[in-house]
């Protein structure tokens, strides 16, 4: 597991034991601003490794298709704010675990159930009844 962020707890839990942080809604204006321009600094030095896109042909029309990792690394810096949520609400919470076990219950839950039961006869339905009786 990576370092957590500087003046985060270890493995990305808050509220925990000596947390400095526990039941302020937000991180001080300052701690805000430090990781806004470090966030900020990362994606700078990472757009230095983006893959280049080669010219484009002569004779073809239209734009030059971008590479994927550039256009997840542009989303990245449109959507900064959505990224760093978490830290402007600290009720965010950093990863979305809680949300996808809560789905993957749900869906054992429906399958325990029969839900996802399927019948193993085509001739329960009138269209192949006909095409197997043929």
């Amino acid at each position: 597991m990576g370092r957590a962020p500087q003046g985060l707890p270890a493995g990305g839990q808050r509220g925990g034991n000596g947390d400095q942080y526990a039941g302020a809604t937000e991180l001080p204006t300052q701690r805000l601003q430090y990781f806004s321009k470090r966030y900020s600094r990362i994606l700078r030095e990472g757009r230095k490794e983006l893959p280049l896109v080669p010219a484009k042909p002569a004779g073809q029309r239209g734009r030059v298709k971008q590479h994927k990792v550039k256009n997840l690394h542009d989303r990245l810096g449109n959507h900064k704010t959505e990224v760093l949520a978490f830290l402007y609400d600290i009720s965010i919470p950093f990863t979305n675990n809680q949300g996808e076990q809560d789905v993957r219950m749900m869906k054992v839950k429906q399958k325990i159930s029969g839900c996802f039961a399927r019948s193993k006869e085509p001739e329960s339905s009138p269209a192949f009844a006909g095409a197997s009786r043929q």
